[in-house]
């Protein structure tokens, strides 16, 4: 796990960047998560992982929006998007 983490993966190695996600995300290192996924050729692909992150991460309104910009939805990102709902709604007051 350790040496997955502190490894860099290459940019054509879609399993290799998967596992390095998953085991931020089982790690709680949200941040690196994020750092991982910006400006990766596997952005658009990881836009849960993404969004799950800023949640985790307390970053309600960024989350959404990288919900809202997600072309297609799996269960899960609308499952995600509806956890976010009502906390953004109570922050700005709507």
């Amino acid at each position: 796990l350790m040496f997955l983490l502190s490894t860099e993966v290459s940019t054509s190695d879609t399993d290799a960047f998967t596992c390095k996600c998953l085991c931020l995300i089982h790690a709680s290192d949200f941040q690196g998560v994020l750092d991982s996924i910006n400006g990766s050729t596997f952005e658009k692909r990881f836009t849960f992982e993404k969004a799950y992150s800023l949640y985790r991460l307390k970053n309600y309104s960024d989350s959404l929006a990288v919900l809202h910009a997600s072309a297609g939805k799996s269960v899960r990102e609308l499952e995600l998007e509806a956890q976010l709902v009502s906390p953004v709604m109570r922050f700005v007051g709507n």
